[in-house]
């Protein structure tokens, strides 16, 4: 396994193709969307955290997938 390091003006980019954490291409939906905006405004200590720790996306998929699972009867009945 060889590591590559690239020299930039911000700093030293060392990559492995072999490293094990990859992070997964996520799309936020509907139910991502909608929680975002809800800890933007009402849980701001909760959203700078998440931002700067780097969770932000993983914790907005999280609820993306679980607004998904919860809803998915409704879905499957025409949505009524």
């Amino acid at each position: 396994m060889k590591a590559t390091v690239c020299g930039t003006s911000y700093g030293v980019i060392i990559t492995s193709p072999a490293w094990p954490f990859q992070p997964k291409e996520r799309s936020i939906d509907i139910w991502g969307r909608r929680h975002l905006r809800y800890i933007k405004k009402e849980r701001t200590a909760m959203y700078t955290e998440l931002l700067t720790s780097g969770r932000l996306n993983t914790y907005l998929d999280d609820v993306n997938e679980t607004g998904n699972e919860t809803n998915a009867p409704y879905k499957a009945n025409g949505g009524a």
